[in-house]
């Protein structure tokens, strides 16, 4: 998706959920001056990891564990997010991990080290967790924002950390297959939590389908 096309649904998402387009560019600015030298993915790398390869995006819906022990994930396996510890826990690496640097974090550290390319997001409400993580990875990472794109971070489309990886596959012509996802039941330990989710998964749905149609 090119960010002509996404800066309509974006500017739809604030508004929806309340968030701020100047603490997402701040973040940006933040995951962008965080240690450029390991900045070293571009736009080529990552065309190169998905043009015309059976990619499965796994996200983190509840039950993953028992499809996970059913069915492994075929082809290059991207992990969204959190989904990395299931993954892990069954005995599989991820090739990628798209990230904002949410929930347990000892997972998708250890995927990294193990040879995961990191795919990192800057929003507003993650700028701790970028400055206490990225200066732990030690291997090239690719930074994304959900704002203006500027160099070195990039902007593919995408809200949550499976429609972002399904923006990213879907834009660079993958074989999507998905894994892991619901959009009716979101994991959380409150019922704010899961009230929130559940409106970023209606987001994460109605883009998915966009990139996918």
């Amino acid at each position: 998706m090119r960010f002509e096309d996404w800066e309509p649904i974006y500017l739809q998402i604030l508004s929806d959920m309340g968030y701020s387009r100047e603490e997402d560019e701040r973040a940006a600015r933040v995951l962008a001056s965080t240690n450029t030298i390991k900045q070293a993915f571009t736009a080529l790398d990552i065309d190169a990891f998905f043009r015309d390869q059976t990619v499965t995006i796994v996200g983190a819906a509840p039950g993953l564990e028992d499809v996970l022990q059913q069915c492994l994930p075929g082809g290059r396996i991207v992990a969204a997010g959190s989904a990395t510890e299931f993954i892990m826990e069954a005995g599989i690496i991820p090739d990628m991990v798209v990230t904002d640097l949410d929930g347990d974090m000892r997972f998708q550290m250890e995927a990294f080290q193990k040879g995961a390319i990191p795919i990192v997001h800057a929003h507003g409400d993650n700028i701790p967790l970028i400055e206490r993580y990225v200066p732990q990875l030690d291997r090239p990472f690719l930074g994304t924002t959900q704002s203006s794109p500027f160099p070195p971070l990039q902007n593919w489309g995408g809200f949550t950390d499976g429609d972002r990886a399904v923006c990213m596959a879907a834009h660079h012509r993958a074989r999507i297959c998905l894994l892991g996802f619901d959009f009716q039941n979101p994991r959380g330990n409150s019922s704010e939590e899961r009230a929130v989710k559940q409106c970023k998964l209606k987001w994460a749905e109605s883009i998915i389908r966009l990139c996918m149609d």
